[in-house]
């Protein structure tokens, strides 16, 4: 009877994580997607930059696009160390109280506009 229990509790805890891990996954390809768009963006004006026809504005945009890309190749190479479950909402913690951003712009917009 308890283990009957204990599996029934763990079968209700998989469909919540497999449902939670599926949205979060979507919300992951959504935000991608628009770092992609932008990550081409920031490509054509250093292109113009080259050309010596980008703005200051434009220059100061993809400098600022070309940060946040490296925030998110930071974060792939998190994603990817072993224990990665753990450590990364450790880091994630740690970082906000101590006031320093590992997430790009287009990630925090998008999983905080959703909450």
């Amino acid at each position: 009877m308890i283990k009957q229990k204990i599996i029934l509790i763990f079968a209700g805890l998989s469909r919540r994580f497999k449902k939670d891990l599926i949205q979060t996954f979507r919300r992951l390809k959504h935000v991608l997607k628009k770092e992609t768009k932008e990550t081409k963006q920031m490509i054509k004006i250093y292109h113009l930059m080259l050309e010596n026809k980008a703005t200051v504005e434009q220059i100061s945009w993809a400098n600022k696009q070309l940060r946040e890309s490296l925030k998110t190749i930071g974060l792939g190479v998190l994603i990817v160390l072993p224990f990665s479950p753990v450590t990364l909402p450790i880091i994630a913690g740690l970082s906000k109280k101590l006031g320093i951003r590992i997430f790009p712009n287009s990630f925090e917009d998008d999983f905080n506009s959703e909450k």
